[in-house]
């Protein structure tokens, strides 16, 4: 589903199975449905227009985001994402930091 033009991504809250989800290119703002979505590992939201990130706080199965090029100011719902290995936010306007356990 990547340069679609999609905007609304509310039918996905029930695959709560998938693992890999690439929605990237397109003119998504509001990921809450992806909050039930547990089990993904790879997401790949860059080139949109979020700017709340906070519903993945609870997808610690989350290993891959890429969610570079969008409007996040504030990356704190991913502190607790403790299997992340690979982040993406340039050019992400001012976000807070990003305090990780060691």
């Amino acid at each position: 589903m990547v340069f679609n033009g999609i905007t609304d991504i509310s039918a996905l809250a029930n695959l709560t199975e998938m693992r890999l989800l690439r929605i990237h290119l397109n003119a998504i703002s509001d990921i809450s449905p992806l909050a039930n979505l547990t089990r993904l590992t790879h997401l790949r939201i860059y080139d949109s227009h979020i700017k709340d990130i906070s519903p993945l706080s609870g997808l610690d199965d989350l290993v891959l985001l890429w969610a570079h090029n969008n409007q996040i100011e504030d990356i704190s719902a991913l502190s607790g994402l403790t299997r992340m290995q690979q982040l993406s936010l340039t050019t992400t306007p001012y976000p807070t930091s990003l305090h990780c356990a060691a």
